[in-house]
């Protein structure tokens, strides 16, 4: 069961989340299965997950502690509860996109003619329109679609239904140029043979943008210089539009748009570093500070162990020594429990190699604490650092093999 899909799904799900899902649990409307309930019981007592403790036949018996092993009884069960977790994988999604509930409500009146509903609520949807709502690109489709269902609504007045359609045009235009443009920005960043199909598209963008006055619409000015940073690398303006408008405006985007631009952002401060452009260290340092504010670099409330050796890197460089000091302690608590000791540990290594204390940084580095692979070259790789300033180098052969010994394991 360890590499299955269940328990990958309850692996990624944090605490808020599990408490939903405990509600789905227990609901009879998603769960009439007592047995359902023993094995996620099992399972939410469980601190980590092993081979041991997820054997087949140790499961069966805490669900079914008086009867003998029945694979076929067990797949049913496990099914069962999968069903429900992904239902509420469905919820969370939903309830995650405030635009999803007036759009699938109104929806149900219309089909059930209940016309002074629908347009109570539609004009209910409008007066709260644009207070909290945070905005992404297929936001804007669904406040087309919700202006669509009002246009042929009997009880609808005929100023309103004009307005209604002004403002589903208006809608489907901006999810237009909004789609254009990312997918033109994702074809510049994937390969540069597609940059021909990129430029392709932009005469077509620009008209739309110009014509509609677009550019006061805080996503698209900002995909709209996202794609004139990578048609332009060279030109560093068009990467300060795109910096300032992405900070600015990040507060009124949703997280899976804003991860996909802090991307774009961080990957092109990083080829102009591969590039020696010195000046972009610090470029690189301020958008990982803006990401790690409006919490975008956080996978589930979880900041990855590439991310936190990226930002301790160049923060390093930077000299910003207190800062990563600080960034250490803070960020212990939002890392992945499976690695947060053996990182915390790597991280105040780096600390000491950085002041020049080498004795201090080998003595911090515990192999005996390490078990992820990349973490553990990374502890190798430091600790060879430091023997080098040393002077240590009887010790270097022996480490040096063991450096091989990781990349071999993680090659495998």
């Amino acid at each position: 069961m360890l590499n299955s899909k269940l328990i990958d799904i309850i692996s990624t799900l944090n605490k808020r989340e599990m408490k939903i899902l405990s509600k789905f649990i227990y609901s009879p409307v998603y769960n009439q299965h007592k047995d359902v309930i023993a094995l996620f019981e099992y399972l939410h007592t469980l601190e980590r997950y092993t081979e041991a403790n997820l054997d087949k036949k140790t499961v069966f018996s805490r669900i079914f502690p008086k009867s003998q092993y029945d694979d076929l009884r067990l797949r049913h069960v496990i099914s069962y509860l999968l069903r429900v977790c992904e239902d509420c994988l469905v919820h969370i999604e939903q309830s995650t996109n405030e635009l999803l509930y007036p759009l699938y409500l109104l929806k149900a009146y219309k089909r059930r003619a209940l016309d002074k509903h629908f347009l109570n609520d539609l004009l209910g949807y409008k007066r709260q329109k644009g207070s909290k709502e945070k905005s992404c690109i297929q936001s804007h489709l669904y406040k087309f679609k919700i202006n669509e269902l009002a246009l042929d609504t009997k009880a609808q007045p005929g100023k309103e239904e004009i307005a209604n359609l002004f403002e589903a045009d208006e809608e489907v235009t901006i999810f237009f140029v909004l789609t254009k443009l990312k997918n033109a920005a994702k074809l510049f960043a994937s390969a540069t043979e597609t940059n021909a199909t990129a430029l392709h598209l932009l005469p077509e963008i620009e008209n739309l943008i110009q014509q509609h006055q677009l550019l006061s619409n805080a996503e698209i000015a900002t995909y709209y210089w996202v794609f004139k940073t990578m048609q332009n690398p060279n030109e560093t303006k068009y990467y300060r539009m795109f910096k300032e408008c992405m900070t600015k405006h990040s507060h009124q985007m949703e997280v899976d748009d804003l991860k996909e631009l802090f991307a774009l952002a961080i990957n092109y401060c990083k080829e102009k570093l591969v590039q020696q452009k010195q000046e972009f260290e610090r470029e690189l340092f301020e958008i990982y500070l803006h990401g790690l504010a409006s919490e975008t670099l956080l996978n589930n409330q979880v900041l990855s162990f590439e991310t936190q050796k990226s930002i301790i890197d160049i923060a390093l460089k930077l000299g910003e020594v207190n800062w990563v000091k600080d960034f250490i302690e803070d960020t212990r608590q939002i890392t992945d429990k499976k690695i947060r000791e053996e990182l915390y540990q790597l991280n105040q290594a780096k600390l000491h190699f950085y002041k020049s204390d080498f004795t201090a940084c080998i003595a911090s580095l515990s192999e005996e604490i390490a078990r992820n692979l990349q973490i553990m070259q990374d502890v190798q790789v430091l600790k060879i650092r430091a023997l080098q300033e040393l002077g240590e180098h009887n010790q270097l052969k022996m480490e040096a093999k063991r450096l091989r010994e990781i990349k071999s394991k993680l090659n495998e």
